[in-house]
Protein backbone atom coordinates (compact mmCIF):
# COMPACT_ATOMS: atom_id res chain seq x y z
CA UNK A 1 0.00 0.00 0.00
CA UNK A 2 1.36 3.60 -0.87
CA UNK A 3 0.68 6.35 1.56
CA UNK A 4 2.47 8.61 -0.27
CA UNK A 5 4.94 9.35 -3.37
CA UNK A 6 8.95 10.23 -1.88
CA UNK A 7 9.79 12.36 -4.67
CA UNK A 8 6.45 14.43 -4.86
CA UNK A 9 6.44 14.87 -1.27
CA UNK A 10 10.31 16.22 -1.03
CA UNK A 11 9.57 18.56 -3.30
CA UNK A 12 6.70 20.22 -1.05
CA UNK A 13 7.26 23.54 -0.26
CA UNK A 14 8.78 24.10 3.49
CA UNK A 15 6.06 27.09 4.24
CA UNK A 16 3.37 23.91 2.86
CA UNK A 17 4.81 21.27 5.08
CA UNK A 18 4.72 23.78 7.76
CA UNK A 19 0.85 25.29 7.16
CA UNK A 20 0.32 20.77 7.48
CA UNK A 21 2.28 20.64 10.60
CA UNK A 22 -0.01 23.37 12.28
CA UNK A 23 -3.18 22.14 10.75
CA UNK A 24 -2.57 18.36 12.13
CA UNK A 25 -1.22 19.31 15.39
CA UNK A 26 -3.63 22.51 16.27
CA UNK A 27 -1.45 24.48 17.11
CA UNK A 28 1.31 26.49 15.89
CA UNK A 29 4.33 24.86 17.84
CA UNK A 30 5.21 21.43 18.40
CA UNK A 31 4.05 20.22 21.57
CA UNK A 32 6.54 16.87 22.79
CA UNK A 33 5.54 14.32 25.20
CA UNK A 34 8.78 12.84 26.65
CA UNK A 35 7.67 10.32 29.63
CA UNK A 36 5.80 12.85 32.00
CA UNK A 37 7.45 16.24 30.80
CA UNK A 38 6.11 17.95 27.84
CA UNK A 39 8.33 20.33 26.24
CA UNK A 40 6.93 23.04 23.75
CA UNK A 41 9.01 25.09 20.21
CA UNK A 42 8.19 26.68 17.35
CA UNK A 43 7.92 24.58 13.75
CA UNK A 44 11.51 25.10 12.45
CA UNK A 45 13.57 23.46 10.14
CA UNK A 46 16.22 23.26 13.17
CA UNK A 47 13.85 21.14 15.37
CA UNK A 48 13.09 19.09 12.10
CA UNK A 49 15.03 16.29 10.65
CA UNK A 50 17.74 18.04 9.11
CA UNK A 51 19.65 14.80 8.48
CA UNK A 52 17.09 12.99 6.62
CA UNK A 53 17.53 10.43 9.33
CA UNK A 54 17.15 11.03 12.72
CA UNK A 55 15.95 8.20 14.60
CA UNK A 56 14.82 10.10 17.74
CA UNK A 57 12.10 12.00 15.36
CA UNK A 58 10.83 8.48 14.94
CA UNK A 59 9.96 7.69 18.33
CA UNK A 60 8.95 11.58 19.41
CA UNK A 61 5.58 12.03 19.92
CA UNK A 62 3.76 15.20 19.40
CA UNK A 63 0.28 16.58 20.83
CA UNK A 64 -2.37 16.96 19.22
CA UNK A 65 -5.43 19.21 19.88
CA UNK A 66 -8.11 17.77 17.87
CA UNK A 67 -7.31 14.27 16.99
CA UNK A 68 -10.74 13.59 14.95
CA UNK A 69 -10.34 16.71 13.02
CA UNK A 70 -6.86 15.96 12.18
CA UNK A 71 -7.48 12.58 10.87
CA UNK A 72 -10.32 14.25 8.89
CA UNK A 73 -7.52 16.59 6.97
CA UNK A 74 -6.03 13.19 6.62
CA UNK A 75 -8.78 11.53 4.82
CA UNK A 76 -10.98 13.84 3.32
CA UNK A 77 -8.82 16.92 3.29
CA UNK A 78 -5.95 17.82 1.11
CA UNK A 79 -3.01 17.12 3.17
CA UNK A 80 -2.81 13.25 1.37
CA UNK A 81 -3.17 15.18 -1.44
CA UNK A 82 0.20 16.73 -1.53
CA UNK A 83 1.96 13.89 -0.59
CA UNK A 84 0.87 11.84 -3.95
CA UNK A 85 1.67 15.24 -6.02
CA UNK A 86 -2.46 15.81 -6.67
CA UNK A 87 -3.06 19.01 -7.58
CA UNK A 88 -6.55 20.95 -5.80
CA UNK A 89 -8.52 17.87 -5.48
CA UNK A 90 -10.14 19.41 -8.82
CA UNK A 91 -9.54 17.17 -11.88
CA UNK A 92 -10.44 17.51 -15.82
CA UNK A 93 -10.34 13.89 -16.65
CA UNK A 94 -9.85 15.16 -20.29
CA UNK A 95 -6.22 16.47 -20.02
CA UNK A 96 -5.09 14.28 -17.36
CA UNK A 97 -1.59 12.42 -18.24
CA UNK A 98 -1.45 9.14 -17.14
CA UNK A 99 0.39 10.04 -14.56
CA UNK A 100 -2.17 11.73 -13.33
CA UNK A 101 -4.30 8.71 -13.02
CA UNK A 102 -2.11 6.89 -11.58
CA UNK A 103 -1.46 9.51 -8.40
CA UNK A 104 -5.12 9.90 -8.28
CA UNK A 105 -5.44 6.41 -7.68
CA UNK A 106 -3.27 5.81 -5.71
CA UNK A 107 -4.38 8.73 -3.64
CA UNK A 108 -8.25 7.87 -3.34
CA UNK A 109 -6.81 3.64 -2.45
CA UNK A 110 -4.64 5.40 0.32
CA UNK A 111 -7.63 7.39 2.17
CA UNK A 112 -9.61 4.36 1.97
CA UNK A 113 -7.01 2.09 3.93
CA UNK A 114 -6.62 5.32 6.18
CA UNK A 115 -10.23 4.88 6.92
CA UNK A 116 -10.73 1.17 6.76
CA UNK A 117 -7.87 0.76 9.19
CA UNK A 118 -9.06 3.24 11.65
CA UNK A 119 -12.20 1.29 12.28
CA UNK A 120 -10.16 -1.92 12.95
CA UNK A 121 -8.00 0.06 15.44
CA UNK A 122 -9.06 2.81 18.51
CA UNK A 123 -5.38 3.87 17.87
CA UNK A 124 -4.58 3.82 14.19
CA UNK A 125 -6.08 7.62 14.07
CA UNK A 126 -2.84 8.96 16.30
CA UNK A 127 -0.46 6.54 14.58
CA UNK A 128 -1.38 8.16 11.22
CA UNK A 129 -1.35 11.66 12.75
CA UNK A 130 2.00 10.89 14.38
CA UNK A 131 3.29 9.69 10.67
CA UNK A 132 2.47 12.58 9.01
CA UNK A 133 3.45 14.85 11.42
CA UNK A 134 6.68 13.49 11.11
CA UNK A 135 6.86 12.89 7.53
CA UNK A 136 6.47 16.87 6.96
CA UNK A 137 8.86 17.42 9.46
CA UNK A 138 11.13 15.64 7.67
CA UNK A 139 10.19 17.19 4.55
CA UNK A 140 11.23 20.29 6.37
CA UNK A 141 14.43 19.13 7.50
CA UNK A 142 15.56 17.77 4.00
CA UNK A 143 14.55 21.46 2.49
CA UNK A 144 16.99 22.83 4.93
CA UNK A 145 19.50 20.68 4.53
CA UNK A 146 19.49 21.52 0.72
CA UNK A 147 19.83 24.90 1.21
CA UNK A 148 22.66 24.87 3.66
CA UNK A 149 24.72 22.48 2.23
CA UNK A 150 27.67 22.97 -0.09
CA UNK A 151 26.19 21.77 -3.46
CA UNK A 152 23.42 24.59 -2.89
CA UNK A 153 26.23 26.76 -4.17
CA UNK A 154 26.80 24.70 -7.13
CA UNK A 155 24.05 23.22 -9.18
CA UNK A 156 25.90 21.27 -10.97
CA UNK A 157 26.99 19.14 -7.66
CA UNK A 158 24.14 16.57 -7.99
CA UNK A 159 25.97 13.84 -5.82
CA UNK A 160 25.82 15.81 -2.28
CA UNK A 161 21.87 16.63 -4.06
CA UNK A 162 21.73 12.63 -4.51
CA UNK A 163 23.07 12.24 -1.21
CA UNK A 164 20.45 14.53 0.61
CA UNK A 165 17.43 12.80 -1.10
CA UNK A 166 18.09 9.13 -0.32
CA UNK A 167 18.30 10.03 3.56
CA UNK A 168 15.84 11.78 3.56
CA UNK A 169 13.61 8.78 1.62
CA UNK A 170 15.06 6.65 3.61
CA UNK A 171 14.03 8.46 6.80
CA UNK A 172 10.48 8.47 4.83
CA UNK A 173 10.39 4.61 4.65
CA UNK A 174 11.54 4.32 8.26
CA UNK A 175 8.25 6.76 9.14
CA UNK A 176 5.93 4.99 7.14
CA UNK A 177 6.62 1.65 8.05
CA UNK A 178 4.82 0.91 11.36
CA UNK A 179 1.68 2.94 9.64
CA UNK A 180 1.84 0.59 6.90
CA UNK A 181 2.15 -2.94 8.91
CA UNK A 182 -0.70 -1.16 10.91
CA UNK A 183 -2.96 -1.12 7.93
CA UNK A 184 -1.75 -4.72 6.53
CA UNK A 185 -3.11 -5.66 9.72
CA UNK A 186 -6.14 -4.09 9.55
CA UNK A 187 -7.42 -6.01 6.33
Amino acid sequence: MRLYDPFTLLKVRPEVAKGYIVLLTGSPTLQMQSGKQATSFAIRPSNCDANGGNESLLGEKVLISDERLAFAALTDGNVLDSCFGVKDGVFSYEEDSEEDRRKRTALRSAKAALRVADNASESFASLSIQTYIRCFRIVLGYNESRSRGFWSWFPFCLFGQKAAQKKATNALSACFKSLSESIDAST
